[in-house]
């Protein structure tokens, strides 16, 4: 996302991007890493709940502001799922052809 021509709110850049897909996103975990001279600062935003979620029309983000949503904890259970099933296949493959 483009900042250097305007003022974007975190709830402004979420919605750029197409928002959070609920599948896939933890609305629980938005944040928002900013470095500084002092060091980084990590903000973060639980926008699971409406009241919270309006607290990002006023968080203004800037250019080098890092922002991270985390997964849902049902999507990290079907990735990995997803990445066991062809190992569980194969090794199912290799016993029956070892079988008489």
């Amino acid at each position: 996302i483009d900042l250097t021509h305007e003022n974007v709110t975190l709830t402004q850049a979420l919605t750029r991007v197409g928002g959070l897909r609920e599948d896939q996103a933890d609305a629980r975990g938005i944040f928002v890493f900013r470095d500084s001279p002092m060091g980084i600062t990590v903000y973060q935003l639980n926008a699971s709940n409406p009241t919270a979620f309006l607290i990002g029309t006023h968080f203004v983000i800037l250019p080098q502001d890092v922002i991270y949503v985390t997964t849902a904890p049902l999507y990290r259970w079907n990735r990995l799922i997803s990445s066991l099933v062809p190992t569980l296949t194969t090794v199912r493959a290799a016993n029956a052809l070892g079988t008489p």
